[in-house]
């Protein structure tokens, strides 16, 4: 969801009331927190720092990314 909120500011240029409604964010200050993280880390480590947040753990140590 991060990735895609960053995509859609960036690119599709929507605002951040926008891209709340559009994922239906609760948190008014998420979307903000992660373009913040996103300017700052760039897009590597913004990716890399949060490859494991999005992940699904099912039973048995399965990992779906």
């Amino acid at each position: 969801m991060k990735k895609e909120a960053i995509r859609l500011h960036v690119e599709e240029k929507l605002t951040y009331r926008r891209i709340m409604e559009h994922l239906e964010i609760q948190d008014a200050d998420r979307v903000k927190k992660w373009m913040r993280k996103y300017r700052e880390q760039g897009d590597e480590k913004f990716t890399n720092h949060f490859k494991f947040v999005d992940c699904h753990y099912y039973g048995a140590g399965y990992v779906n990314c």
